[in-house]
């Protein structure tokens, strides 16, 4: 089948979400789905409790063109000394002022 014949959806996850950290329970069983990428630090587990999607009349068509690789080659730079110490400096707060993860 044609990749361009399928409908682009909109969906709407609903649910409680909670952070799994490097050092958290769960977090390698969850990190062996994903290609090991050195600035993962947390993945978002999201107990899903309902999917609502939409009538997709107004979404554009995007094509995937691939994975950006900027985080692998800033992380690769930074190394994983670089890493822990790049997000005690910089990662205190959240964007929105809140704490962030320890």
């Amino acid at each position: 089948m044609n990749p361009h014949n399928h409908p682009t959806w909109i969906v709407r996850i609903h649910g409680q979400g909670s952070v799994v950290t490097s050092d958290g329970d769960g977090y390698d069983e969850i990190s062996g789905v994903f290609d090991d990428q050195l600035g993962t630090r947390a993945f978002i587990v999201i107990d899903v409790e309902r999917i609502a999607d939409s009538c997709r009349y107004g979404v554009p068509r995007l094509d995937f063109v691939g994975y950006r690789e900027n985080l692998d080659h800033w992380a690769d730079a930074k190394g994983a000394e670089g890493l822990v110490t790049y997000r005690i400096e910089k990662n205190e707060t959240s964007i929105d002022g809140l704490p962030a993860l320890s």
